[in-house]
Parts: C-alpha cells; structure tokens; sequence
C-alpha cells in the first residue's frame, strides 16, 4: 500500500527518534554520540509550530473547499484570501524560524565527538536509502556542514516548509489561481504534526 505525505515524513523523523534512543542506551560509553538535551531548541520548535499551525488554521478556514469553488476567483486570484501572496510574510517567518533551529542545531553539534558523528553518519545512510530527501538543494547548502540527526531533522523540517511554499506558488497544483484548497491545508496539519511530534520526542529521549 502506498503511503501517504503524513506516513512518510513520520516514518522519518521516527527513524531518527528511534536512532536516537538507541544510541541514548549504549550505557557506560564515554563516547559523545548525539548532543546533549536542548531546552531552548526545543522550545523554539514549539514556537515554530504554534506559528505553522495558525497558518495553517488560517488556509483551512479561507481556502475553497472544491475545485468549482476556487474556480470562481480564476480571473482575479489575488483577491482571494487564500492566495500565496497574503501568506508570503508567514512563509518568510517560518522560513527564518527554521533556519535559526538548524544554526541552534548546528551550534551545538561540534560537541558530539568524532565516533558519534562518523556512527550518525551511517545511520543517516541507512534512512536516506530507504527514504530518498526529497529537499537537495537544502542538502547541498547545509547538509555538509554537520552530520548529526538533530541537525538532518532541522533540515528536514526546513525542506517541509519550503514545500509547502512551492506547492502554494505552483500554478499546475492551483490551477492558475495561486489558491490552494482546504484539502490541502488539512494534510498540511496531519503533515506538521507528525514530523514535530517526533523530533520533540527525539530531543526529550536525550533528558532521560
């Protein structure tokens, strides 16, 4: 059976989560293998998403609910509520929101040691086989700056976001209007709240 978008970023960001615990277990190592709990990343990802879920709240309630509906605003799109450019400036924040998480992130992963890194690369191998990225021009510009699972996840999310945008921008998926419909806000949430929940998850099993 094919998985859906929610299925498929989950599975992911569970992959790490669960990446994570394990490496967490290696009890009486003395080897950094994952950085350390961070409260304040953390918090920052909640922020994050409060912002992402309002918005997305927001596309649900003035997005049109059929093709039929969003038709009728062919000829003057703009004018629309739901069009991407009145949801430009909350792109552009979230953007910059998940870009300072992956500099938190990255900040923060010079303090895993050289075997933790090079273990995490493997991992990370071994999740991109199965689950190709679907963001290569966020890899290219970032990804070699650090190896570690808290920072791919960051990449992850950012990739998501910058996602969301492209399909809002991409006149094939509005069918020239610019205007999404309400189907496609609430696989946004279903989306959002799978791929958050699992990187908090992975940062709280560092706390325990």
């Amino acid at each position: 059976m094919q998985q859906t978008m929610p299925q498929k970023v989950g599975r992911l960001f569970m992959g790490a989560a669960i990446v994570l615990g394990a490496l967490l277990n290696l009890g009486g190592c003395t080897t950094t293998l994952v950085q350390p709990y961070d409260e304040v990343l953390l918090n920052d990802t909640q922020s994050l998403f409060k912002k992402a879920s309002a918005m997305v709240n927001d596309g649900i309630a003035k997005s049109p609910r059929t093709d039929h509906d969003r038709a009728a605003f062919k000829d003057k799109p703009t004018t629309h509520p739901a069009h991407v450019a009145q949801f430009e400036a909350r792109y552009a924040e979230l953007g910059s929101d998940s870009d300072a998480l992956i500099l938190r992130a990255l900040s923060r992963s010079q303090q895993v040691s050289a075997t933790g890194q090079s273990l995490e690369s493997k991992v990370e191998e071994l999740i991109e086989k199965h689950i190709p990225n679907a963001c290569p021009d966020v890899d290219a510009e970032l990804g070699t700056l650090s190896t570690g699972l808290t920072v791919r996840n960051y990449l992850d999310l950012k990739c998501l976001l910058l996602k969301w945008h492209e399909q809002h921008a991409d006149l094939d998926v509005t069918e020239s209007t610019g205007i999404l419909k309400r189907s496609n806000w609430e696989l946004r949430r279903a989306t959002l709240f799978a791929a958050v929940l699992a990187i908090e998850k992975a940062e709280l099993a560092k706390k325990k």
